[in-house]
C-alpha cells in the first residue's frame, strides 16, 4: 500500500523584474495582508483572536502577530511577497477548515490582499470524574482524550488534549475539536501502587495497583469506547479505575551502541496496558533497563538509536529502530530478560517514471513501515501520492538515479511510503511496487530472509475530483470536511484515499488519486475514521459516486451531511 505526501517544505517562488533593472533595498515594495476571522456557523466577527503569520523564506519568516478588534478585523503591513501560514488563536474555539489547523495565504509582488475571511468554530468539552473501585474520588490522575483511530482520519490534525482531577475527581478536558476520543485515565502516582499486596512471595504475586484506565472502565483499548465530540457541546464520561496485578520487567540489552543515544520501548503483542503502545520509553543506562507497573501480557522490545542531530542546515540525526528478542511473558512474576538484537535486512529499490523520462528523484524520500500499524501520516492538504509512515518506519533520501536503499529492517510485513517536499508534484501517484515481478502494491512486502529490491513505478497521470458541496438549498457550504473513499476492493490501499476542506465559495479539488470507484462523501462535522470498516455503511445512500480512469477528472456536486439533531 503506497501514497505519496506532498509537504510544504519549499514552494514555487515568483519574482519579477524588468530586465537589466534592479530595486534597491529602499525601493523593494511591500505588500499587505487584510481581512476578518468570523464564527464558522453564525458569521459573527470574532473579537480577541490572536492572528499569526509565519512566512516561509528569510526575508518573510516573523512570526508577525496581532489580536483582532471588536469587528473581527485583522491587518498586517509591510510584508515580504511569498507564502504565508496562518494560524488563529482565541479561549473556547478551534480553526475551521484547515486540514492541519492552520491556512496558507499567498502575497504577490506589490499586492495588497484584503477580504481574506478565516472562520473558528466553538470547541468541544469533554468532561467527567475519575473514582477508585470503592466509588470515591481520585485526585491528581491525568486524563487524555486521544482521537479515535489515526489522528489524521479527523481533520485539522486533531490532537486532543488533557486535564488532571481535581480533590473531588472531577477534569476537565477543552478545547477539542469535534470527532471521538478515547478517554485513558493514568494514576498519579508511579505504578499506582496501592496499599494492599499480595501474601507470600511478593516477586510471584506481583502488586495490586490501579492500572491506567480507558472510558468505560477497561485497560484493555480494545474493549475501549469512544466519547463523541461536537462543536460547542460538552460530553460526559465519568468511570472507576481498574485494580489490576503487576509486575516488574528488567534486564540487559546486548549491543548498545556506544555513541549517541538509546531508548528501549516495550509494545504489546496482546493484553498488556498502555505501556506497550510506545506511550512510555524509558532511556537505555548502563545497558540495563527496568520497567515497573507491567501487567500481564506479551510484549517484545525495540530501541531506537539516535546519533548526531538537528542542525539549522537541515541535517538530520541518524535514528535506526532495531528489534530485540526474545518475547517478554509477564504472566505471574517479575521477569528478568537479556535481550539480543535481531539482525535486519537490507532493502534496497529504485523509483521509475511509467513513461521512462527522467525525474529529480532527490526531492523525494522513502520509508518502510510496518503494515497494519495505526498511521498518522496520511495527509490531504495538497496531497498527491498517498503514504503510510507510522511506527517501525525506516526512512531514505532518494538518489538522482531513483534508487533507495534501508538498512537493518526489522523481519515483518511492511508498506512504502514515498514523500515528495514539492506541492508541484500533486498529479503524480505511486502506480506499483513489484518484488521479483511480483505487484506488491496492494498486499505490500515481507522482510524475513535474504536481501530484496523493490520496484517502485510512478506516474504523473493521477486522477482528479473536483466539485462543490452544498446544503438542503443548494447554496455552496464553505469547512466543509470532504472525503473520497475507495470501494471495497481498494479499501486496504491508503493511497486510493484523500480528504480536502471546502473553500469559502464550497470548493474543492482532490489531485493525485489511484485509478478506481470512489464516494465522496462531504460533512458538517466529521466524527468517524473514515478508513474503517463499515464507514460507507453508515452513510448508504448519501454522497456522490466517481469512476476514476488513470489521468481522468471527475466533476460533483455533494450535498452536505450535517450533525445529528442539526438542520
Amino acid at each position: 500500500m503506497v501514497r505519496w505526501l506532498v509537504g510544504f517544505l519549499c514552494g514555487a517562488a515568483i519574482v519579477a523584474g524588468a530586465a537589466g533593472q534592479v530595486d534597491s533595498p529602499a525601493e523593494k515594495q511591500k505588500q499587505s495582508i487584510e481581512g476578518k476571522v468570523v464564527d464558522a456557523r453564525s458569521g459573527e466577527p470574532l473579537r480577541k483572536v490572536q492572528v499569526q503569520i509565519f512566512g516561509r523564506s528569510a526575508e518573510s519568516q516573523g512570526p508577525h502577530s496581532m489580536v483582532t478588534g471588536a469587528d473581527g478585523t485583522f491587518e498586517f503591513d509591510g510584508l515580504a511577497a511569498g507564502r504565508y501560514t496562518v494560524m488563529l488563536e482565541r479561549a473556547g474555539y478551534v480553526q475551521a477548515g484547515s486540514s492541519a489547523e492552520q491556512k496558507t495565504l499567498t502575497v504577490q509582488a506589490g499586492q495588497n490582499l484584503s477580504g481574506v475571511v478565516l472562520r473558528m468554530q466553538a470547541a468541544g468539552i469533554i468532561t467527567g470524574k475519575i473514582m477508585d473501585v470503592d466509588g470515591d474520588p481520585v485526585a491528581g490522575v491525568n486524563v487524555n482524550a486521544a482521537v479515535e483511530g489515526p489522528r489524521s482520519m479527523v481533520p485539522g490534525a486533531n490532537r486532543g488534549g488533557n486535564g488532571t482531577t481535581n480533590d473531588l475527581g472531577e477534569y476537565r478536558i477543552a478545547e477539542l475539536r469535534p470527532g471521538k476520543y478515547l478517554v485513558q485515565a493514568h494514576p498519579s502516582r508511579r505504578g499506582a501502587m496501592a496499599a494492599e499486596r499480595g501474601a507470600g512471595n511478593e516477586k510471584a504475586t506481583g502488586r495490586l495497583i490501579e492500572a491506567a484506565t480507558y472510558y468505560p472502565g477497561t485497560a484493555d483499548k480494545g474493549q475501549a469506547i469512544a466519547v463523541p465530540v461536537r462543536s460547542g457541546e460538552e460530553a460526559s464520561a465519568n468511570f472507576a479505575l481498574v485494580m489490576s496485578r503487576a509486575y516488574r520487567v528488567r534486564g540487559t540489552v546486548a549491543g548498545v551502541p556506544s555513541e549517541g543515544m538509546a531508548q528501549l520501548i516495550l509494545e504489546t503483542v496482546s493484553g498488556g496496558h498502555e505501556v506497550a503502545n510506545g506511550n512510555r520509553q524509558l532511556s537505555v543506562a548502563a545497558n540495563s533497563f527496568d520497567f515497573e507497573g507491567v501487567l500481564p501480557g506479551t510484549y517484545r522490545a525495540m530501541m531506537i538509536t539516535f546519533k548526531g542531530m538537528y542542525t539549522a542546515q537541515q541535517q538530520r540525526p541518524d535514528i535506526q529502530m532495531v528489534q530485540l528478542g526474545p518475547v517478554i511473558e509477564v504472566d505471574k512474576a517479575d521477569v528478568e530478560v537479556q535481550l539480543h538484537a535481531q539482525p535486519g535486512v537490507l532493502v534496497k529499490g529504485k523509483l521509475r517514471l511509467d513513461t521512462g523520462e527522467k525525474f529529480d528523484w532527490t526531492q523525494l524520500n522513502v520509508t518502510a513501515r510496518a503494515a497494519g500499524e495505526g498511521d498518522e501520516g496520511w495527509s490531504s492538504e495538497g496531497a498527491a501520492f498517498a503514504a503510510i509512515l507510522g511506527r517501525g518506519g525506516t526512512n531514505s533520501g532518494v538518489n538522482a538515479d531513483g534508487t533507495f536503499e534501508w538498512k537493518e529492517v526489522p523481519a515483518g510485513n511492511y508498506e512504502l511510503l514515498v514523500a515528495a517536499h514539492n506541492d508541484r508534484l500533486h498529479d503524480y501517484f505511486v502506480k506499483a511496487v513489484k518484488l521479483n515481478g511480483a505487484d506488491v502494491t496492494d498486499s505490500g512486502f515481507a522482510v524475513g530472509g535474504g536481501e530484496l529490491f523493490l520496484d517502485v513505478v510512478v506516474c504523473a497521470k493521477g486522477a482528479v475530483i473536483e466539485g462543490t458541496v452544498v446544503d438542503s438549498k443548494g447554496q455552496p457550504v464553505p469547512d466543509a470536511f470532504v472525503v473520497a473513499v475507495p470501494d471495497t476492493e481498494k479499501r486496504a490501499r491508503a493511497d486510493s484515499y484523500q480528504q480536502q476542506v471546502s473553500d469559502g465559495a464550497g470548493h474543492f479539488v482532490m489531485r493525485g488519486l489511484n485509478p478506481g470507484s470512489f464516494r465522496v462523501l462531504a460533512f458538517e462535522e466529521l466524527l468517524d475514521d473514515w478508513h474503517k470498516t463499515g464507514f460507507l455503511k453508515m452513510y448508504a445512500g448519501k454522497g456522490e459516486t466517481a469512476e476514476l480512469e488513470e489521468g481522468g477528472k471527475k466533476s460533483v456536486t455533494v450535498k452536505i451531511i450535517v450533525a445529528e439533531g442539526e438542520q
